[in-house]
Order: structure tokens, then C-alpha cells, then sequence
């Protein structure tokens, strides 16, 4: 499929495995606890890339006037075992329910790689603002 400037952005774009659903309470477990996503080894991948982009979808139960926020940063490590900040927290979802409910939604978060060792991770942070009713 041709977009509009003749490019099919797909081309571009080589998906990896970046982790399973994060199931969070609100003032118990998960929540405002950092989640990491599975290791991508830059050098399995079949060409170096410039940037990473991780798509986090969420789906939340709240209740009226409460919220979800979640920040994310990315960690990169030589060895799989030793991790440091590849990029500073940032939040990157935040919604509120007037009158609760189910609010659903998704984020995007990119990297650049120049400065990345062998291996990145995605930490993601979820935190929900109610006492104990909440999900995410």
C-alpha cells in the first residue's frame, strides 16, 4: 500500500516482541512500579536502526475523578544483567474519568540508538491516583 508521498511506511518498520500486558490495583500490587519489558538485542536485529518506538496501549477501570498516569524511559546494558538510563523518565499517558468508567488509549515512546549498547529495554511506570479500587 502507497501513502500520499509514494513511501509504504511499513517497509520501514521492523516489529519486535516488547512485552506482555502490566495488570496493576490501584494502591497495590504494580501500581507505581516500574515493569520491564523483555531485552532487545540490537545486534540481532537485521540491521542496525537509528531509533526504537514502543507502542504502550492501555485499558482502565476508574473511578469518577481519579486517573492513570504512566512514565516510561528506556535503559540500554552491555551484558543483560547491569542496565542504565538510555533516556529520563517521561510521562507519556495521563487520563482522568469525570464520571468513571473504562477509558482505553494507546502512546507512543521513541528512542534514538546512537548512543544504546547491545541490549535496550522499555521500564514503564504505571500509577493510579485512587486508594484501592482502580485498575489498569
Amino acid at each position: 500500500m502507497q501513502g500520499s508521498l509514494g513511501r509504504n511506511p511499513a517497509a520501514d518498520i521492523y516489529p519486535v516482541y516488547g512485552g506482555a500486558a502490566v495488570s496493576v490495583t490501584a494502591g497495590g500490587g504494580g501500581d507505581n512500579t516500574a515493569a520491564l519489558s523483555p531485552a532487545i538485542d540490537l545486534t540481532a536485529l537485521p540491521d542496525r536502526f537509528e531509533a526504537l518506538a514502543a507502542i504502550v496501549a492501555y485499558t482502565t477501570t476508574l473511578t469518577a475523578t481519579k486517573g492513570l498516569t504512566v512514565s516510561a524511559k528506556w535503559v540500554t546494558s552491555d551484558d543483560d544483567s547491569t542496565y542504565v538510563d538510555l533516556t529520563a523518565a517521561a510521562t507519556i499517558i495521563s487520563v482522568t474519568s469525570a464520571g468513571g468508567g473504562t477509558v482505553t488509549g494507546a502512546a507512543v515512546l521513541d528512542v534514538p540508538l546512537e548512543n544504546a549498547l547491545r541490549y535496550v529495554k522499555l521500564s514503564i511506570t504505571p500509577d493510579l491516583t485512587a486508594s484501592g479500587t482502580d485498575t489498569a
